[in-house]
């Protein structure tokens, strides 16, 4: 199957010739081979995804120049109310000119699944901040739920390169949360030189909500050798609230490139597993 990456350099628009991920991983070849130009460089790069969203909606969302040559952007924020079960939103083009991104959400027909090769860590959230507060509410039978929200980065043949989950678990009776847990999931492609850098998981829960959040660096420096490319997650959140809705958002999350390399792009998903 052959992936292609559309760019338009200052009103003309050039083809990226396709490429064939397997062989890709399969010789890792550095991506600075792939000829696509340095964000740095007055483009627009439009992403193909196969996995149709159903209900999608599309939005463009401003971000901010980052040091290194990417751009650093707040997806959007994601909710789920009781009964629903996932939903998800991904780059489907960015304008490195401006950094501006339009960002599709919509609900997944198929649930995204950590790949098996590469390397997984989890760890429990360490507690940060807390309180003892309890469901005023007794006539109210409490509820137990559970649910995570991920954030992935994708290459330009859109084959994942890292991630990282957060997951929460809270009790709720409409008034208040009385108890929580959470963990972090981290996974790379570490047979194609991605490396996690550092990485950290909090959890604190007050009457509104049971919060866990997470951080996390990876880098590479394989994938545009000799330069070094760093992808970097700040508050990867998923958030338990009183009423039962799950909510999960990241407060920026972005990539620095070495010049001439091909760009990745990110995809986040909500998705609610019990109750």
């Amino acid at each position: 199957m052959l992936t292609f990456v559309t760019i338009r350099r200052l009103k003309r628009t050039a083809l990226i010739g396709a490429v064939l991920g397997s062989a890709l991983l399969a010789t890792q070849v550095p991506a600075a081979a792939t000829p696509v130009a340095s964000p740095d460089d007055a483009l627009v790069v439009t992403y193909d995804d196969e996995r149709p969203l159903a209900n999608a909606s599309v939005e463009t969302v401003a971000g901010r120049r980052a040091a290194g040559g990417g751009c650093t952007f707040r997806p959007p924020e994601l909710t789920l109310g009781p009964g629903e079960s996932a939903v998800e939103a991904r780059q489907i083009e960015t304008n490195f000119t401006d950094c501006t991104t339009k960002i599709e959400t919509g609900t997944p027909l198929t649930v995204e699944v950590t790949p098996a090769d590469g390397t997984s860590e989890e760890e429990v959230a360490k507690s940060l901040a807390g309180t003892s507060e309890q469901a005023t509410d007794l006539s109210v039978a409490a509820v137990s739920s559970a649910g995570y929200y991920r954030v992935w980065w994708e290459d330009v043949i859109n084959i994942k390169v890292h991630e990282v989950k957060s997951n929460v678990s809270w009790v709720w009776n409409g008034t208040c949360t009385s108890s929580s847990s959470g963990s972090a999931n981290y996974w790379w492609r570490s047979g194609t030189g991605w490396s996690k850098y550092s990485s950290s998981v909090y959890i604190a829960r007050s009457c509104y909500q049971a919060r866990v959040y997470a951080d996390a660096t990876y880098r590479n420096g394989v994938f545009c050798w000799p330069g070094t490319v760093w992808s970097y997650y700040d508050n990867v959140t998923a958030a338990g609230r009183y009423n039962g809705y799950l909510v999960g958002w990241v407060d920026r999350t972005w990539t620095t490139y070495p010049f001439a390399c091909p760009t990745l792009h990110f995809h986040t998903q909500l998705k609610r597993t019990l109750n």
